[in-house]
Parts: C-alpha cells; structure tokens; sequence
C-alpha cells in the first residue's frame, strides 16, 4: 500500500507532498532533516492529509494532481512533490 501525505512547512506558504510505504517513519525523517532537501530548507510543521493508494501508479497521479491544485487554491505558494517542484523555488 502506498500513502500520500502532504506536509506543512514552518515557513508559511510552502507545502511539500510525498508518497511512501510508511509515512510515519518518512514524517519523522523530515523533521531531523534526513527526508527532502525542500524539507530541510524549510522546516516541518505537520502532517495535513494522508491518503492511501493500492497502486503506485494512482498514488504518483494523485502526488501530482495535489502539487498543481496547491499552487492554484494558495497563488504564491511553494510546494515541492512529485518529483517537482511549483515557483522555480527549489532544485
């Protein structure tokens, strides 16, 4: 199974949107700075929305189609997943 989650950063407006086996050992690694560089960059602050996907392939179209709606609901946002990342604001 595979799990969707979306995290808050501490810097306001910027989001990052992962997908894992175990998402709660993958949150812990982005809080001691061992999970993303956009993570490590900006801080965690929570989980918002997990959501779980028998498939990978459902989960990765659902990874992206969550990074597009952020930035159009919150313009100015940065938000890293998906392999991408919005607003040109991370490697």
């Amino acid at each position: 199974m595979f799990t969707l989650y979306l995290v808050i950063c501490k810097k306001p407006h910027h989001f990052y949107v992962g997908i894992t086996r175990n998402y709660k050992r993958r949150f812990w690694q982005h809080v001691f700075g061992s999970g993303s560089e956009f993570t490590r960059k900006f801080g965690v602050l929570r989980i918002v929305q997990v959501q779980r996907f028998w498939n990978e392939q459902r989960a990765k179209y659902a990874e992206r189609y969550l990074v597009e709606d952020l930035t159009l609901i919150w313009p100015g946002s940065h938000v890293a997943g998906g392999g991408k990342s919005s607003s040109g604001c991370c490697p």
